[in-house]
């Protein structure tokens, strides 16, 4: 009988998978970090290195900080801290922002939704009394 092994992981992870092939535009969706991209043989790191250089988005960290106000100040600013979350999600996906970016626009999106659903509560009972 022959043994199967199984798998061995890959070495760092895949790759982001808004982060296309510098080369070709292959999208790199489940490309290991540390391989090539299957299109062309442009090592992924190349392509890394292009996309952690983009800029960070104006509208994640407004987001951001919106949410995280939300949520301790005033919870009218989450409606607005979804929207500008959204709008930097957009901008991350068009490949115009790193992806630090996107972390900050998850922040700010999650950080919004409860500074809203705060202030529904805080409506809601006053309502009620």
């Amino acid at each position: 009988m022959h043994e199967q092994r199984p798998p061995t992981p890959p070495p760092h992870g895949p790759a982001e998978s808004s982060i296309h092939c510098v080369s070709c535009g292959y999208n790199l969706t489940g490309v290991v970090i540390g391989g090539a991209c299957p299109e062309c043989g442009t090592a992924v790191e190349r392509s890394l290195a292009v996309h952690e250089a983009l800029p960070t988005d104006g509208g994640a960290i407004a987001a951001m900080v919106l949410g995280i106000l939300s949520i301790g100040a005033c919870g009218l600013l989450g409606p607005v801290a979804i929207v500008a979350a959204s709008s930097a999600k957009r901008q991350h996906e068009a490949g115009r922002s790193n992806h630090g970016s996107m972390v900050m626009a998850r922040v700010g999106m999650i950080t919004g939704l409860i500074g809203s659903i705060i202030l529904l509560a805080q409506v809601t009972l006053f309502w009620w009394l």
